[in-house]
């Protein structure tokens, strides 16, 4: 099965050097570039067929990637949207979240393997699953699990990247699990909770963490 990637940033060696290694990297894979946010918004609009949509922050001509998720949240269904910036921006980050985008990278020596393995994993989960997003915790109980067998997996990075840090959103559609997952999240060792908001009818929790990236988790009922 073919796997449709739109890859969106303003800098065509970039672009360039991100199409060959992914090519490389994954079969069976088919990338389509646009050079800027409106080229992008374009092409959502005439053909949204994109499994994974790579979209770069900081471009030019008034769209950055945070006013693309704005105008393009309702068109992109089921893509999943990875993030790529140059610069490390909590802020940036917290909002992208809030668009929907399921990850967030910062450019550097790290940045092709982190994302070869991230979008591995977002193929795997779709073909298993119509909805790969059902395959999230649906409980606090649950999401406590993940962050526990995550934070494992951190400890066994041995990068210098592992010492930035980490912000996870998980996202709560029953008040009940929200309270429960709030309470028992504060006895984790390492973690701790950012802040928390309630958008479109879902209870939201940025969680802070020891990591290499961030990584969005929603806990559907």
């Amino acid at each position: 099965m073919v796997k449709k990637v739109l890859l969106i940033d303003d800098d065509p060696a970039f672009r360039e050097l991100m199409s060959i290694m992914l090519e490389n990297s994954i079969s069976d894979i088919q990338i389509t570039e646009a050079e800027d946010g409106h080229e992008g918004e374009k092409i959502i609009k005439e053909l949204n067929v994109y499994d994974v949509i790579l979209l770069d922050y900081k471009m030019p001509y008034g769209m950055t990637g945070i006013d693309y998720l704005e105008k393009t949240k309702h068109l992109l269904n089921d893509s999943a949207v990875i993030m790529i910036t140059s610069e490390g921006n909590e802020q940036v980050a917290a909002k992208a979240f809030r668009l929907g985008v399921t990850d967030y990278f910062i450019k550097g020596p790290d940045l092709m393997n982190c994302l070869v393995k991230k979008m591995l994993s977002i193929f795997e989960r779709q073909s298993n699953d119509e909805d790969w997003k059902s395959a999230n915790p649906n409980s606090a109980h649950s999401g406590i699990e993940l962050i526990k067998k995550y934070q494992e997996e951190l400890n066994n990075l041995d990068t210098e990247a592992a010492l930035r840090g980490e912000s996870m959103m998980l996202e709560f559609q029953e008040i009940g699990e929200f309270n429960k997952f709030s309470k028992l999240v504060k006895f984790l060792q390492g973690v701790k909770v950012m802040d928390t908001k309630i958008l479109d009818n879902k209870y939201v929790l940025l969680v802070g963490l020891r990591s290499t990236r961030y990584q969005r988790i929603s806990a559907i009922s």
